[in-house]
């Protein structure tokens, strides 16, 4: 699906940048800085502690006296500096007064405060990076609040990255030779520059630094700024004398370019995403949005997630609340997706920043923001802005701990912010996110869940139920024991804050012991209590539901639970329209539904409606045992209504997979039919019984061409039908190809490869099972019978005329134009006159007469 991209920038989705160069007297122009130390920040300090040194002489009573002096407890001694102690002042006391009072004992050497220190940074213009450290400078005329940022100078004074973690800017391009970006760029080492040639093999040629995927080439340099000024919020670089620094400092940024003078398509952000993952970027920022809904966009992040990818998103400047106008890719319910609303110098919501308790993560600083532009240092704002300061957050969690996975650096920067008021019922965490407190914060195993109940719910299923006493955990484990806890596997790892699940497709009348720990990076909890349930015994007969659907194409109204009973509840799947060219786009569906089944004798029965098709399209339904190999069971015509069923031969599979899909989808095909369906489901019978006795002396009765005639014999009196089965002769890959009522002693399979060795048997079943096979035979079919048609088509005087003609076996043929028959000859050829004026798309096909022995179809476009 190709959707028109647009940038996240504020109000007008223009970029419309200041140079900081033009700053009013009112604001922080170009200030110089101190050179990278360990210094005072703020002249601040602590409000309940001061720092004391003894002389060397002072007794423990010398000590006790200090402390009742100034109504204090000793916090801490330090070995370093000998006899020197914190202590920890009563809430009466100030520190002031109590340096005053401690100064005039004999036995003190010095009382000081206990000072705040941090990390700062000689980039030239630091000053004005309010959103690292914002000491209530004027920004843009806009007298900041002290505090109101994300303490990226405190954080660094804890850890300040190695410069390993490759964070990829989809975005505009990067510039790449930016003096505040060069040595921060990330460089594919396996790739030769500029000699235009694919060197690693990756599909990309000269992908030195990254991908341009809006000009289809390997230099994703920066035409429009947007990206380089997303760069440089997240990684430039430190300690350069000149420019601003990243939240990460030191990283390297993959420049991904999908969005042109006029914006990007989806197909191409996909591939850049797909590109990001590929080479190794665990942590992508995407400053972007627009367009509707996306299940391709939805399943490639998705496929990122599955890598370990986090997908950090700007939530949009459109000031709307997102939980009920959406903003894409932002408001995706996936779990590796950080939302971010933009946030002011005074820890307010920007008045243009989409938010929504539902859809929106936290904030981060977003307005009046300084950082690298094409060539110098420009002011933007926007959610744009706000992304890449938890972009950078991100890229320093992964550089401190390699080993987290997404879910972990995603639940820590969501955990570790810090609430403020304009963010209350307005983002999932009503937090800005805080650097400093998510680096500082020590991880500790969680705390064991409590209170695990099992309930049975049926003869193949029981309920799991636990207490979620954690709030750090990341995955939930459920082990389950078959032998009363004499050995334990593990069943399944659920994402954090689950609290129940569902054990399905359990033997019946069975007992099964079960325990449940939640884990985190720094380690696994104790175990909860250990629970037992036991399965009912195997009913006469079950009726299963579908238990969850996957999604192809289509639009789908409502979803698998309204097909549960028959109560006019309906899911409704229309078709939707193809991509590609418009002559060649068609209209097409698919859906599949899965059900959790037991061992028995099962009937697939639906109550469904279908539209009348104006391009002839029909719906087939089919099934499979395993996912990927499917069988045709029913075909829904067009306006047909009612119920409908079909037997299955008894299988032993827990899973059943039901699909259906239109069966035409030619070019210029693009009427959007509908099928409802009001209750679907699968009765299976359990009842165990006496197979019926194996059919025999299955033999070829004839060979014509690609089509061969089977017949055996019945010798059973009991059977509900019978299953014919093929390989190819010296495989053991066995297909069921046809399923046939009871009765049943004869089968034509058509349409084969010519001259190839084919395997059949049969075998008859009820609902005690399945007989024994038959006897295998071999075939060879013959020589190919197919039908080979060319068409040409040409105007005279205005009209539409095709010369048809074809070659194969001789005899009569039908010729169909659009699914019609228009002809029959035994001629070879054909000319299809004066058809219609203007603008057409055709489709012919030719069949020997009244069979499906057919030429592919072959398209004709005026």
């Amino acid at each position: 699906m190709h959707l028109l991209i647009k940038l996240a920038l504020a109000v007008t989705f223009v970029l419309n940048f200041s140079l900081l160069i033009k700053a009013t007297a009112n604001d922080n122009t170009l200030l110089p800085t101190r050179s990278m130390s360990l210094h005072v920040s703020k002249v601040e300090y602590s409000s309940n502690t001061v720092l004391v040194k003894y002389k060397p002489h002072a007794n423990v009573q010398d000590k006790t006296r200090a402390h009742q002096l100034v109504n204090a407890s000793k916090a801490k001694a330090y070995g370093v500096v000998k006899v020197l102690e914190k202590l920890t002042l009563s809430s009466n006391s100030s520190v002031e007064q109590a340096i005053e009072k401690l100064q005039h004992l004999p036995f003190i050497e010095y009382a000081e405060p206990d000072y705040k220190v941090s990390t700062t940074t000689n980039d030239s213009h630091y000053s004005l990076l309010w959103g690292l450290e914002n000491i209530g400078q004027t920004i843009q005329g806009s007298v900041g609040t002290p505090n109101a940022d994300i303490d990226a100078d405190l954080a660094w004074g804890i850890y300040s990255n190695n410069g390993t973690v490759i964070v990829a800017v989809i975005d505009t391009g990067v510039n790449y030779l930016h003096p505040d970006l060069d040595n921060n760029i990330w460089v594919n080492a396996n790739e030769i520059p500029n000699n235009n040639i694919d060197d690693d093999n990756n599909g990309y040629i000269d992908d030195v630094h990254g991908v341009d995927f809006f000009a289809n080439d390997g230099d994703p340099m920066d035409e429009d700024g947007h990206g380089t000024h997303v760069s440089g919020t997240i990684c430039a670089e430190a300690e350069n004398a000149q420019g601003v620094v990243g939240v990460a400092r030191n990283c390297q940024i993959m420049a991904l370019r999908f969005i042109g003078p006029n914006g990007g398509y989806t197909s191409d952000a996909i591939e850049a995403l797909n590109y990001a993952v590929m080479m190794g970027a665990k942590i992508s920022n995407n400053s972007w949005g627009g367009g509707g809904y996306s299940q391709s966009l939805v399943a490639a992040i998705q496929n990122a997630a599955n890598q370990g990818h986090l997908f950090i998103a700007a939530a949009g400047n459109d000031g709307v609340n997102t939980d009920s106008a959406p903003h894409y890719p932002s408001s995706y319910s996936l779990d590796n997706i950080i939302s971010v609303a933009a946030t002011d110098n005074k820890n307010q919501l920007a008045g243009f920043s989409n938010y929504g308790i539902n859809s929106v993560d936290v904030g981060a600083p977003g307005v009046n923001i300084a950082s690298t532009m094409l060539n110098s240092y420009y002011w933007s704002s926007g959610t744009s802005m706000a992304a890449p300061h938890v972009s950078g957050l991100a890229a320093l969690l992964l550089s401190q701990h390699p080993t987290w996975s997404y879910g972990e650096i995603r639940d820590h920067i969501l955990s570790t912010g810090v609430s403020i008021p304009s963010l209350t019922n307005k983002t999932l965490t009503g937090k800005l996110v805080n650097a400093f407190n998510a680096l500082n914060q020590q991880v500790l195993p969680p705390v064991a869940p409590t209170n695990l109940q099992a309930q049975t719910v049926s003869h193949e299923e029981i309920q799991l139920s636990w207490l979620d006493n954690a709030d750090n955990e990341a995955s939930y484990t459920i082990e389950r024991s078959i032998n009363s806890g004499a050995t334990w596997s593990t069943l399944v790892s659920l994402p954090a804050n689950t609290t129940n699940h569902s054990d399905l497709g359990l033997a019946a009348d069975t007992r099964y012991d079960y325990r449940v720990f939640a884990s985190n990076s720094a380690d696994n909890s104790p175990y909860s209590n250990e629970t037992s349930a036991t399965t009912d015994i195997m009913p006469t007969n079950i009726t299963a539901l579908a238990s969850g659907e996957i999604f192809t194409f289509g639009t789908i109204n409502g979803t698998y639970i309204n097909t549960w009973q028959l109560d006019n509840s309906t899911q409704t799947l229309t078709e939707r329209e193809s991509g590609g060219k418009p002559a060649n786009r068609y209209s097409h569906l698919q859906h599949t539904w899965t059900f959790s089944t037991a061992p028995g004798l099962m009937t697939f029965i639906v109550n469904a409606a279908t539209s009348n098709s104006l391009d002839n399209d029909n719906f087939v339904f089919s099934y499979s045992f395993d996912g990927n190999e499917f069988t045709d069971m029913l075909t829904l015509n067009s306006g047909d209504s009612g119920q409908f069923s079909y037997a299955f031969s008894p299988s032993t599979s827990s899973q059943l997979w039901i699909r259906v899909e239109d069966t035409n989808r030619s070019p210029g095909n693009k009427s959007l039919d509908e099928l409802v369906i009001d209750h679907m489901y699968v009765l299976i019978e359990t009842n165990q019984g006496t197979p019926p006795v194996a059919p025999s002396n299955l033999q070829v009765s004839s060979i014509e061409g690609t089509n061969i005639d089977l017949i055996w014999t019945d010798n059973a009196l009991d059977e509900t039908g019978f299953s014919v089965e093929r390989t190819l002769n010296g495989e053991n890959n066995w297909l069921e190809i046809a399923n046939l009522p009871t009765d049943s002693n004869s089968y034509q399979d058509s349409a084969l490869s010519p001259t190839t060795q084919y395997q059949y048997r049969v075998r008859a079943y009820n609902f005690g099972g399945n007989s024994p096979y038959s006897n295998t035979v071999n075939v060879t079919t013959g020589s190919s019978s197919e039908l080979q048609l060319t068409a040409n088509g040409y105007k005279i005087k205005g009209w539409q005329y095709v010369d048809l003609s074809w070659s194969g076996l001789p005899g009569a043929v039908d010729i169909y134009r659009n699914g019609q028959i228009i002809f029959t000859t035994t001629n070879s050829q054909f000319t299809d006159e004066q058809i219609a004026k203007g603008s057409n798309s055709y489709e012919y096909l030719v069949c020997y007469q009244a069979t499906q022995n057919c030429s592919t179809t072959t398209f004709v476009t005026f």
